[in-house]
């Protein structure tokens, strides 16, 4: 348990090396489609869920899913970001991913995995309920559906072209380039 979890954080240390030259020689597009791909990728292992060696080394699949898809994501939006809102921007992605992502995600989550229940007994509570087995693999299934749905769509919605020119225009003090209903709104040089 503890040294498969000690793995994850090691691949995040080592994947976030990698990250800016990832991003220099793939383009931002790519980096983050490859921290989404890794997702899918992950889960599919913990679906077969074995042999134990594989469900161990998926682990390191962790520092991908965090380095490119959410630190690549804040390098984004803070290219994106006009100076004087950089920081409520990078507060708006934390809030959609890691607050209300999480909170819309968890209660779909707790039908998936009631949905997959077997009939089979296993154990009891100290009250006397009982406790069933689960279908691991179903359960996996479905947010592999759900990060496969969300990588082709990033994929097809992303410009890389357009992120490069508007991040440069944002550089140069040009925001109102990137977001025209601000127009009139104080230089960002």
């Amino acid at each position: 348990g503890q040294f498969a979890m000690t793995l994850g954080q090691v691949g995040e240390v080592l994947l976030m090396l990698l990250l800016y030259p990832s991003i220099r020689y793939l383009g931002m597009r790519t980096t983050i489609f490859l921290g989404i791909l890794a997702w899918p990728v992950r889960y599919a292992v913990f679906a077969i869920g074995q042999p134990t060696w594989l469900v161990i080394a998926a682990q390191t699949l962790h520092g991908i899913c965090y380095s490119f898809f959410f630190a690549g994501g804040m390098i984004a939006v803070e290219r994106l970001s006009p100076k004087d809102i950089r920081a409520s921007a990078q507060g708006l992605l934390v809030f959609a991913t890691n607050g209300l992502g999480m909170l819309i995600g968890h209660f779909p989550s707790g039908r998936v995995h009631d949905f997959f229940k077997t009939n089979i007994q296993y154990n009891t509570t100290p009250q006397g309920d009982p406790l069933f087995y689960h279908n691991w693999a179903m359960i996996f299934v479905v947010p592999i559906v759900i990060t496969v749905l969300a990588g082709l769509a990033f994929i097809a919605l992303f410009n890389e072209r357009r992120f490069r020119e508007d991040a440069e225009s944002i550089d140069r003090g040009e925001v109102e380039k990137v977001y025209p209903h601000i127009a009139g709104a104080p230089s960002q040089a």
